[in-house]
């Protein structure tokens, strides 16, 4: 996948300028789909920056590059993924262009896209009506759930909506009308897509600071501060709503309200731990520090438990808490160990660090555990250990790209017989087409012909083709002598269409039978075969549907 980092250094080391070429270049190094979530993404960061004139300029740009009716090829296990990324980053870029300052030659745009940037309606009256309930019902009426680009839009202009009543004072009306947003948000993003529930997030975002700026406004005997506070106290998907909200985005006289709250309702659902979850996510400075330190032992939150430990200076107690969850059962997951690591590495834990990386990096297969703990061994001129990391790794996901992070990493003098014991453990486990890979990757012509015995039918017909399009890599007469070693392994079964190497004399078809080959054309998987059969006469047909024989 496309990085969207170094999407992001393009723009930059060009200081934002040309931006036609560096979106078709990005475009056409990632392939349309992902360059597009990674360009969306770019743009909509340049926005937040205050730069909406580069994020509109940069989205239009990408709309006028990518065809917006251009079907998905295949139907594959990938396909649905791929649409889904398109029409989603698309409609991200739909919003930067709205949003945008005059300017933009809009009429270069496909009608589709034209018709997507118009603004759309919003969900409510502006002004809102004075009943909050005729407010609330408009919302529920006219905000969609079975679509969901049209949900998006919808949302977008309850934000612009919303916006607009904090802006003339209407506290009330902005309460009840992110409550009924968010609500219907909750409903509407069961059927929505990842890349949807990843595009619409900002928004989501938005309305829970807009309610909480509104919330924090009100006095306490406000029955809309009432109702929003047992609002965000309400389970929602097995957890306590204001789990979503941002504690940073709270005053102290909020947070304390919320706390004890939580703290009655805890009192009263013992059996039940989501309002204790929810007290750790608030209550870091306003609960005692043991007690706070025991809640997030009790609750297993790793994290938590580590990170406050650490701000108080128990450093050594915090490497010992994530050391034994780490060791235990459903202790963090592989990132946030990782985020552990880092923390305890940056603490001066070290040693603490590493031996948790080690713990996690022996079953998971997220390459940023094995790159922390390489490279960090490697600092610490660890560099054995580092490298048997970076074997292990190619042996989780065994591949070429592993194998050449394994190849940059090692040192030269101890690569030829680390190279050679990972070719011996690979034809062990019969990953031969991993030997094929490499082999044509470094043009090793010694290590196909060692492992060429070896191969199945499967892997003579996968290094045949290999060939195929790799035509160029070997002298013709090795390739020659390759093909007939891998003939007589198949007993005829591996048809090699090399332009240096010419067709069997006589091959055999499912419906014609045996035939003489009196000549042929074209190479690669379109060389054709002339064919005299005895019974059906002469036939030309593609070799690809013929298979040799050597009797």
């Amino acid at each position: 996948m496309l990085s969207i980092d170094a999407v992001g250094k393009r723009f930059e080391e060009r200081e934002w300028s040309g931006l036609d070429d560096v979106a078709a270049e990005t475009l056409r190094d990632g392939g349309t789909e992902d360059a597009m979530r990674a360009l969306a993404h770019v743009a909509r960061a340049r926005a937040l920056d205050g730069h909406a004139d580069d994020a509109a300029r940069l989205a239009h740009v990408v709309l006028r590059a990518v065809d917006p009716d251009a079907a998905d090829e295949g139907e594959d296990d990938g396909s649905y993924h791929r649409l889904q990324t398109r029409v989603w980053s698309r409609w991200c870029l739909h919003v930067l262009v709205r949003e945008a300052p005059d300017g933009l030659a809009l009429d270069a745009l496909s009608e589709a896209d034209r018709a997507a940037i118009a603004i759309p309606d919003a969900p409510m009256d502006l002004p809102p009506p004075a009943d909050l309930e005729a407010l609330e019902a408009q919302i529920d009426e006219r905000l969609p759930l079975d679509d969901g680009i049209a949900f998006a839009d919808a949302l977008w202009a309850s934000v612009r909506a919303i916006d607009r009543c904090e802006k003339d004072g209407l506290t009330g009306a902005v309460m009840r009308a992110c409550r009924a947003v968010l609500s219907r948000y909750e409903k509407a993003v069961r059927a929505v897509s990842e890349e949807g529930e990843a595009a619409l997030a900002p928004l989501q975002r938005t309305l829970r600071h807009a309610l909480l700026r509104a919330w924090q406004a009100a006095p306490d005997d406000d029955p809309e501060y009432r109702e929003t506070r047992e609002w965000m106290l309400a389970e929602r998907s097995g957890a306590v709503r204001i789990i979503d909200f941002d504690p940073e985005a709270m005053t102290e006289r909020a947070r304390k309200a919320l706390l004890a709250a939580l703290e009655e309702k805890h009192e009263r659902a013992r059996t039940t731990m989501r309002y204790a979850f929810a007290m750790l996510h608030f209550g870091k400075g306003l609960i005692d520090e043991e007690r706070y330190v025991s809640l997030a032992r009790d609750l297993g939150a790793t994290h938590t438990l580590v990170e406050v430990l650490l701000e108080v200076g128990r450093s050594g107690e915090a490497a010992e808490a994530a050391l034994e969850a780490v060791r235990g059962e459903g202790g963090p997951g592989h990132l946030e160990a990782l985020d552990i690591a880092k923390m305890l590495d940056a603490a001066g834990e070290t040693d603490a660090a590493i031996a948790i990386m080690q713990v996690v990096t022996k079953d998971s297969l997220e390459s940023s555990c094995d790159h922390w703990l390489a490279q960090r061994l490697s600092d610490l001129d660890r560099d054995e250990e580092a490298l048997a990391v970076l074997e292990r790794r190619f042996h989780k996901r065994t591949g070429l790209s592993t194998y050449g992070e394994l190849r940059e990493h090692a040192p030269e003098k101890a690569w030829p017989a680390l190279r050679e014991k990972i070719m011996q453990r690979l034809a062990q486990r019969r990953l031969h087409r991993v030997i094929i890979d490499i082999a044509l990757e470094e043009k090793d012509a010694d290590l196909l012909e060692a492992h060429a015995e070896g191969l199945d039918d499967g892997q003579r017909e996968y290094l045949a083709s290999r060939l195929d399009v790799h035509q160029d890599v070997f002298e013709p007469k090795f390739v020659e002598k390759l093909v007939a070693s891998l003939a007589r392994g198949s007993q005829g079964s591996v048809v090699f269409r090399h332009p240096s190497v010419p067709p069997p004399a006589r091959v055999r078809h499912a419906k014609y039978g045996v035939g003489d080959v009196v000549s042929h054309e074209g190479e690669g998987e379109e060389r054709k075969l002339t064919i005299e059969f005895k019974t059906f006469g002469t036939k030309t047909i593609l070799e690809r549907f013929v298979k040799p024989v050597t009797d």
